[in-house]
């Protein structure tokens, strides 16, 4: 969108409808009764009221979209702290855009409100301290790639503000999940990467912060976290740009339940140059041993490429020493899909290890293998059974698939699988947005038929028949059935984005049905089963806002 500076001093901080009106304004002036001084670096807002804001946001303006100039415009460079005093009840729009040097932003109580791209490109940018009840509008901290310490206080206490809104939306490849909840004892934990940061969050069955740490852990790439019956796993990992073999390239720490380091675990060199590339990250646990799926960039091939697939681990626990690595090229017999990109692994009552990959290219499908190793030795390397839930229409390595796939979970009587899918094979623009129309799909496989022939798909229509799907989120509450989630994606006139709607079915042995469409968002949070409901949370440059679904009703907490 066209966007212009207005130079003129005359119009630098009018609200007034007339952009081009003069009004004589003293230089200091930020607001009818807000001013700013700047002084060794700090830039300090205070009076009391409103800010004036910097961006036309009125969409019946023939000027929307353009935006002013700052009185602080020249100082920018110099800026590397913002205080708003106590008394200023808004932030402008658009008023601390582009300050390269900025790390410190420190608001008061009494703001209530943050304009659109208030702070947006402040890429140094680290710490924000913020009121619990303030209020956003669109992209607030946008492309702020180091805010990693957004504090947020309420009720005495500082809960860490991030953003995972939709953050497991792909149209084209998934990436690791940052966010995480599971239960210890009667509370719950919060576990997310925030740009770097490790933060852990107890909160009680109330929903109420108890306790938070950040756990002191650096790491160059984000892997993923699980949380074991005894211990908690987290993974990163190491780009290898020189393809060495002695290079680390994964490491998984090892904490106790109180989040004390205990022990690590590494893999070298494993024709890995980027872990967990153009892929996603997820573990399970089976006597004592960890089952790690990705995906990863390998080291350059004989036609000059370095080519994306599927990783697998395991970890022994105690010895805390890998038992098998998967990291070659190989065939589909033997769960290996290039390129994976979104990888689910699930180990059932049997002890069976199943895998469920989002290929596009060998195989160009969603496919679901089954080990004929159990998992109880320890191993998973061998021949797989393998099924083509649905081939993907296209050129085989075609990036564009049309589809993204969303989990795996044991039945009664065997397995439900969940994706959605565009009939076509993607289109070549839709690289950030969905542009077709996706169907949701749950297949349901049978235990004792492991094939093609074993399984029923069932197409699982929305609560509009104009809706696209989201990525489905599989939530399983027993081996009798459990719930699909996806977001309603509605058409805009140039691809189907999230309209804050969330599809909810229902699904058993063999059948889904629908339960309802409610407003409100999903995000990388896998929903948990706490206290007998389903439990998630959601954050857009905030704190936490808990969702918790009891099979009829949604509530926000």
């Amino acid at each position: 969108m066209l966007r212009k500076i207005f130079i003129a001093a005359a119009i630098f901080f009018t609200c007034v409808t007339n952009v081009f009106a003069a009004v004589e304004i003293p230089v200091n002036r930020c607001g009818e009764d807000v001013f700013w001084d700047f002084e060794n670096g700090t830039l300090i807002i205070s009076g009391e009221g409103e800010m004036a804001n910097y961006l036309i946001e009125d969409k019946d303006s023939e000027h929307y979209g353009w935006f002013y100039g700052t009185p602080w415009n020249d100082l920018k460079p110099s800026v590397t702290k913002i205080i708003i005093i106590d008394g200023v009840t808004s932030v402008g729009s658009h008023a601390f855009t582009d300050m390269d040097n900025l790390k410190t932003v420190e608001i008061s109580d009494s703001v209530n409100f943050i304009g659109s791209q208030a702070f947006v490109n402040c890429k140094n940018l680290e710490t924000v301290n913020l009121p619990g009840s303030v209020k956003f509008g669109k992209g607030v901290f946008e492309n702020c790639p180091r805010l990693s310490n957004m504090q947020i206080s309420s009720g005495g206490k500082n809960l860490v503000a991030s953003k995972n809104l939709n953050a497991h939306e792909y149209t084209r490849w998934a990436k690791p999940i940052n966010s995480y909840l599971y239960v210890d004892g009667e509370n719950l934990i919060r576990v997310e990467n925030i740009n770097g940061r490790l933060v852990v969050e107890k909160y009680s069955p109330e929903f109420e912060l108890v306790d938070s740490r950040s756990v002191d852990f650096e790491f160059e790439i984000w892997g993923g976290f699980y949380a074991g019956r005894d211990a908690n796993f987290v993974i990163v990992g190491k780009s290898n740009d020189a393809e060495s073999e002695s290079a680390e390239v994964i490491r998984i720490a090892k904490f106790d339940k109180n989040w004390n380091y205990l022990s690590d675990a590494k893999i070298y060199g494993a024709n890995t140059k980027n872990p967990f590339a153009f892929a996603s990250l997820r573990c399970a646990e089976s006597g004592g041993k960890l089952y790690i799926r990705t995906g990863h960039q390998m080291f350059r091939s004989s036609d000059g490429l370095n080519h994306q697939s599927n990783m697998t681990s395991t970890l022994d626990e105690s010895a805390m020493k890998f038992s098998d690595v998967s990291y070659l090229v190989e065939h589909n017999a033997t769960g290996y899909v290039s390129h994976s990109f979104n990888q689910h692994i699930l180990i059932d009552s049997d002890k069976n290890i199943l895998l469920f990959d989002h290929g596009d290219a060998f195989p160009r499908a969603a496919l679901l293998n089954r080990y004929k190793n159990a998992a109880a030795g320890g191993k998973f390397r061998g021949s797989t059974e393998n099924i083509e839930l649905v081939k993907f229409a296209g050129k085989v390595g075609d990036n564009a698939t049309g589809a993204a796939i969303g989990g795996i979970a044991e039945t009664d009587s065997g397995y439900v699988s969940v994706y959605a899918y565009d009939g076509v094979g993607g289109s070549p623009d839709d690289f950030w947005n969905v542009i077709n129309l996706r169907s949701l799909y749950a297949a349901f496989t049978s235990k004792n038929n492991f094939s093609g022939g074993g399984t029923k798909t069932v197409k699982i229509p929305l609560s509009d028949e104009n809706f696209s799907a989201g990525v489905p989120i599989l939530v399983p509450v027993s081996k009798s059935g459990g719930y699909i989630f996806c977001n309603e994606l509605a058409f805009n006139g140039r691809h189907f984005e999230t309209g804050g709607k969330i599809f909810i079915a229902r699904y058993g042995s063999g059948g889904v049905e629908t339960v309802g469409s409610f407003e409100g968002g999903l995000s990388d949070c896998q929903p948990i089963i706490y206290n007998g409901k389903i439990v998630w949370y959601v954050t857009e440059n905030t704190a936490p806002e808990f969702y918790i679904f009891d099979g009829r009703n949604l509530i926000r907490k």
